[in-house]
């Protein structure tokens, strides 16, 4: 049986499966040459994460001492902030429970 466009969709589902994007490993056949690892890509989101952590800080100082006149703008930058500190919080959680876990297993 031939692998063709998906059924109703018009998609090639070969084409789609390379197109996707590497998180690592060794080079996939079609792979992009630019892709990166997934230890590269979990350094990048903590810093995106820290990044946001900062400007939540300084719209919260700003908002503070008065330099900031819209209060939405500093309420929306901390509340991005908090929901980024609980996800990199949930991420490092299950990280420390997946190596338990593996840490747990009989040899």
């Amino acid at each position: 049986m031939a692998v063709g466009p998906i059924a109703g969709v018009g998609i090639d589902a070969i084409q789609f499966y390379r197109s996707l994007p590497s998180i690592g490993g060794p080079a996939a056949v079609g792979e992009t040459p630019g892709a990166q690892s997934f230890g590269a890509l979990i350094a990048d989101k903590l810093q995106a994460s820290a990044a946001i952590q900062g400007q939540g800080a300084q719209a919260a100082q700003a908002l503070a001492t008065g330099q900031a006149n819209d209060i939405s703008a500093a309420t929306i930058a901390v509340e991005k902030a908090a929901i980024a500190l609980q996800l990199t919080a949930a991420f490092r959680n299950k990280a420390v429970e997946a190596y338990q876990d593996v840490m747990r297993m009989q040899i």
